[in-house]
């Protein structure tokens, strides 16, 4: 059944591509024009209705001041950049740091004026591009911060330079006559429809997995999650509603880009588009992913549809229409590539290099050892989304190597809760954190310290087992993107019923002892203080180890 759900999108999919780079242009009435051999180039250049990608300009841009009203609102720029001594980097990018003092504020201050110009037109270009480097930014400060709509949103941010989203409805225009234009190239409207359909085609590939056939991330996710409905909040640890969030996810992402853009089924898509993010926004904390998407899904509609609506609410107060439609654009002539510009060449390179990296960068996990959802390597940049919720308890010792004395070390100095509930699931941030000891310990005089831990991971309510080798000093490790040698291999089966097993009990009923023996950690050890604890309601208490749920990561 997984197989044939995979051919019939496969095929849909394979059938937009071909539309949109090989099959003849249409002019904006819609009538078929005879296949000629080089339309698609003519194609790509064919002026459609500017009004859509102004639509989704505004809308980009008063989520973006959202986004940065909010960091200011809720205190996160002092909480999670300022304040913490620690950051998880990313590889390649562990240069990328905090500014100082007041920097981190004058930074958000900044991208909410960018993100203004946007919203405004004003000096486009500029302003889209410059905010496109300030979000990837503040992405690229820290991994725990990792959403998958911070990854969308760098994108588009980067697309919206290069769209003329500012040639009408803009003060780029209204000062620059010879700006205005009242269409765009059809390029530019397919590019971004292109990157807001990504994430749910892909998410629903991700889906065809046997975790999530089986119901069981989506079993976890509801039943922590039931408080949040009041009236169907009972309901959703029903076996009914289990299958209907679970299968109709997987059909929803699938299947919402095609239905949306067949006219005969676009209405009732988007009115399902709307009711499922509307249920996300409420169930789940992902800030303004849903609100966006949202409207962002209005970019598969016919391009003129702003102009049509208002036209339409104008006409019950006046007689006539405020915004004229565009006339009907003839189709571009038929282009080959000697024909083309310098530049338009150029563009058509670098077009066509940016959809083939986004359509091949999601599997790149196929060519990494282990299944993704439990070594992490590959899940980012692939919208993986809901498809793991990893229960972990974590403990880090550190060894002095001449006496064999070891202590557990108290975390609570270096890491934030939201840090904290990122940190036991994934191996590159063990280690990293295992290395920022190391270096701590080497400052406060105590030098040559092996840092070992203990990181008992439940990945999708499985029996709990180790995901790093307790036995192997990180601190004495390189720091590398491939396969770690210290990296467990994932050896529980999936589970009927989630392991119910309280975190206190865990290492009586997991056999960890075979890894430890004649380790350091086979000995008592020293508290060094107390240790932070997460409940599975992320209530913060005092414990010799860390404890960390973490729900459906997104």
């Amino acid at each position: 059944m997984a197989s044939g759900w995979i051919y019939q999108c496969r095929c849909g999919y394979l059938t937009l591509i071909k539309i949109w780079f090989v099959s003849p242009s249409v002019s904006t009435t819609g009538r078929s024009q005879r296949r000629q051999p080089g339309r698609a180039l003519g194609h790509l250049f064919e002026p459609v209705d500017i009004a859509s990608l102004i639509v989704f300009r505004v809308v980009f841009g008063c989520v973006m001041l959202w986004h940065v009203w909010k960091y200011f609102q809720i205190g996160a720029i002092d909480a999670d950049y300022i304040r913490p001594p620690f950051h998880f980097t990313w590889y390649w990018f562990d240069w990328v740091r905090p500014l100082p003092g007041p920097g981190m504020y004058l930074f958000f201050y900044t991208m909410g004026l960018l993100a203004l110009g946007v919203l405004l037109g004003l000096h486009y270009r500029v302003c889209a591009f410059l905010l496109s480097l300030a979000f990837t930014y503040q992405f690229l400060l820290d991994q725990a911060y990792y959403l998958n709509h911070y990854y969308l949103t760098c994108l588009l941010a980067l697309l919206m330079a290069f769209v003329p989203a500012h040639h009408a409805f803009s003060l780029d225009a209204w000062m620059r006559p010879p700006l205005r234009s009242q269409t765009a190239p059809r390029w530019a409207l397919w590019l971004i429809r292109f990157q807001v359909g990504v994430p749910y085609f892909y998410g629903g590939l991700a889906k065809l997995a046997p975790d999530w056939l089986q119901c069981q991330p989506m079993t976890i996710a509801l039943a922590q999650r039931s408080d949040r409905l009041p009236l169907m909040g009972p309901y959703l640890t029903e076996t009914w509603a289990v299958w209907l969030f679970n299968y109709g996810g997987l059909a929803f992402d699938l299947l919402i880009v095609p239905a949306l853009l067949w006219r005969r089924t676009r209405i009732p898509a988007f009115l399902v588009a709307v009711l499922f993010h509307i249920t996300n926004s409420l169930l789940f904390d992902i800030g303004f992913f849903p609100w966006f998407m949202m409207a962002g899904t209005t970019i598969f509609f016919e391009p003129d549809w702003p102009r049509r609506l208002l036209n339409g609410l104008t006409r019950v107060f006046t007689s006539r229409e405020w915004f004229p439609a565009v006339g009907e654009q003839r189709p571009q002539r038929r282009l080959t590539w000697a024909a083309l510009a310098p530049m338009r060449r150029l563009g058509v390179v670098l077009l066509a290099s940016y959809v083939f990296l986004q359509v091949v960068l999601p599997f790149r996990h196929y060519a990494m050892p282990g299944p993704v959802s439990w070594t992490e390597l590959g899940h980012r940049f692939s919208w993986h989304m809901m498809l793991r919720g990893k229960t972990c308890a974590v403990r880090y010792y550190a060894t002095d190597p001449r006496t064999g004395e070891t202590m557990t070390l108290d975390l609570r100095p270096y890491l934030t809760d939201r840090q904290v509930i990122k940190l036991g699931k994934d191996a590159d941030m063990v280690h990293q954190l295992a290395l920022y000891l190391a270096e701590k310990l080497r400052e406060d005089g105590y030098p040559d310290r092996e840092i070992r831990v203990l990181d008992l991971v439940s990945l999708n309510g499985r029996k709990p087992q180790l995901l790093v080798d307790p036995r192997v000093d990180l601190a004495a490790q390189p720091r590398t993107w491939r396969w770690p040698s210290w990296l467990m291999d994932l050896y529980e089966p999936l589970r009927k019923e989630a392991w119910q097993v309280p975190l206190a009990d865990w290492e009586k009923q997991v056999d960890v002892q075979k890894y430890i023996e004649g380790t350091p950690l086979d000995r008592p050890a020293k508290p060094d203080g107390a240790s932070v604890a997460l409940s599975e309601k992320n209530e913060v208490t005092v414990n010799n180890e860390v404890t960390v749920t973490e729900e459906n990561s997104r």
